[in-house]
């Protein structure tokens, strides 16, 4: 056994890597080789990695699985590799990619609006699968989802708002209540589709103008009292209205 960092390696009698151990989160990874002396398989950080090799040992493939009492992951074909003329020539990475981190509205105008997310990282990624629900209406059900194959980038101009005024629930101009909403994928060279992204609600209809108070009342010189109606609507909110009562010192 050696020891470094506060770590340390076990090794067998032939010099392969047996344990992994830390002097304060005791055995960290186990490691298992085959008669010839080919690893088949890692246990480290609750996961397990099988290596499957061909007659000559050279590896082909690694499957993996996360071991514990509350498991939700599946277990899958992380990577492959691909041989030229006896050499390594390519690894494809079957990872699933990790969901883009968020989405949001750059730009909008009469015609439909940019979205924009944070770019995932994983290394053989192909592009993305935007995702986009429609409703004109609340009293409307929801149309969609309408998917857009998108190559690598961080942008996404949905020219998607109608002109024409309809009375239906189909394609129309805006109204008030019209929403929007996106979910994006990445995708990988191995066709994986990853988890979807923090869903995105757009409502790009027009917003009505605040109402004026009413009922305003002269109550005496030093006093104006305003228990009346007031609207108490905010952009980006949905509609509601509230009555207030507001008292306050007139100025001499």
């Amino acid at each position: 056994m050696t020891a470094e960092g506060g770590r340390g390696f076990v090794y067998d009698g032939s010099g392969r890597l047996r344990e992994l151990t830390s002097s304060t989160s005791g055995v960290l990874g186990t490691y298992h080789y085959d008669a010839s002396g080919y690893r088949v398989k890692t246990e480290v950080a609750g996961q397990e990695t099988y290596y499957f090799r061909d007659s000559t040992g050279q590896e082909l493939s690694e499957f993996r699985k996360v071991v514990g009492a509350a498991v939700t992951v599946e277990p899958a074909w992380v990577k492959d590799y691909v041989y030229a003329f006896g050499k390594s020539f390519a690894i494809i990475n079957n990872e699933v990619p990790k969901a883009p981190a968020a989405l949001w509205v750059e730009s909008k105008s009469a015609t439909g609006m940019r979205i924009r997310w944070a770019a995932t990282t994983d290394p053989d990624l192909l592009g993305y699968s935007l995702q986009r629900t429609y409703r004109r209406d609340v009293a409307c059900t929801e149309l969609g989802p309408v998917s857009h194959n998108i190559p690598v980038g961080v942008t996404y101009w949905d020219e998607t708002f109608p002109t024409s005024p309809t009375s239906g629930c189909g394609e129309g101009a805006l109204t008030e209540t019209t929403k929007f909403t996106y979910t994006l994928q990445a995708l990988d060279s191995a066709s994986n589709l990853g988890d979807l992204s923090p869903l995105l609600v757009v409502r790009p209809g027009p917003r009505p103008d605040p109402v004026a108070p009413s009922n305003l009342v002269f109550r005496n010189r030093s006093h104006v009292n305003m228990s009346g109606h007031v609207d108490s609507r905010r952009r980006g909110h949905g509609q509601s209205s509230a009555s207030h009562r507001v008292e306050g010192r007139r100025p001499a």
